[in-house]
């Protein structure tokens, strides 16, 4: 059983959607739904959790990070999608995006074309880590057998990477750049607006350096498109649980395939000292410098 948080009063519970039995709070909305399942020990320790209820009982906010909760939200989104248009009697669904009719495996909410459009199934190497087609019976490198276990979808790496991402970005930016004189010197001098916008930029170019990561992994381009759609879709999915309209979500989404899109022609077109360049370039995105980061090295 689920040992969780009450997000009203604090109090502890024994399942995230369940009243609380000090208050009488049960989340009903997708957003209280995803905060109330962050609160429990699929995610944090008990100890940790504790904490948390000491906290929004002091009453004090917890900062709920957005991509986490649109990772925890879209299972509670497809579920309820699921049960509000189910037909028992035909035991069909309407599919959440194409509209077409189908009958479902369980509670999939997607018609099996536009999975495949969408997520695709894959396996991974558990020794060397590299990614194939699921027919892949053994490792093309070294020879291992594939297992069942191995399998996983476009759309549980994508979130992963991305939940990778932010949390390097709220536990460690900090420090890293405390570490780094010039340019906790640069960030220093910024406005609050400037060292929001450059956070912003460079946790773009974090999410690109997870793109490298796994280009290094697969050549198949279906799993990279794939899994980038989702990560830009849970930073949209997030902005607009917090409250963003549609326009400033999309705006989120957007501007992060035009980053992806910058970073990558950078490297194209110097192939032979892409590190150089692409440094350079995140350089002038992140703190508006660039011949800068060049002098400091020579």
């Amino acid at each position: 059983m689920t040992f969780a948080i009450c997000i009203a009063c604090g109090a502890e519970k024994f399942g995230a959607f369940v009243a609380c039995s000090r208050c009488g709070y049960a989340p009903e909305q997708v957003l209280d739904k995803a905060k109330s399942l962050i609160l429990s020990d699929h995610h944090f320790p008990p100890s940790e959790l504790s904490k948390c209820g000491r906290s929004i009982e002091a009453g004090r906010q917890i900062p709920f990070d957005p991509v986490s909760l649109a990772s925890c939200a879209e299972p509670i989104i497809e579920q309820d999608y699921f049960w509000d248009r189910f037909d028992a009697s035909q035991a069909a669904v309407p599919c959440m995006k194409c509209g077409k009719s189908f009958k479902p495996d369980l509670e999939n909410v997607l018609c099996p074309d536009c999975f495949l459009e969408s997520e695709e199934t894959f396996v991974a190497c558990v020794r060397c880590i590299a990614i194939f087609d699921i027919h892949a019976r053994f490792c093309h490198h070294c020879g291992s057998p594939i297992t069942i276990a191995s399998r996983f979808t476009t759309k549980v790496l994508g979130t992963n990477l991305a939940l990778s991402v932010r949390r390097l970005m709220t536990a460690h930016i900090e420090g890293t750049f405390d570490k780094m004189s010039f340019l906790g010197q640069l960030r220093s001098q910024q406005a609050p607006d400037e060292r929001e916008a450059s956070e912003r930029e460079l946790e773009a170019l974090c999410l690109f350096a997870a793109i490298l990561v796994l280009r290094k992994f697969t050549q198949s381009t279906r799993v990279i498109v794939k899994a980038v759609r989702q990560m830009t879709g849970l930073y949209k999915l997030g902005a607009t649980l917090l409250g963003a309209d549609s326009a400033s979500a999309d705006g989120w989404e957007a501007f992060l395939v035009r980053r992806f899109d910058r970073y990558d022609g950078t490297i194209g077109a110097n192939p032979e000292k892409w590190m150089l360049h692409l440094s350079n370039e995140a350089a002038k995105a992140c703190f508006r410098v660039g011949e800068d980061i060049r002098r400091q090295r020579k």
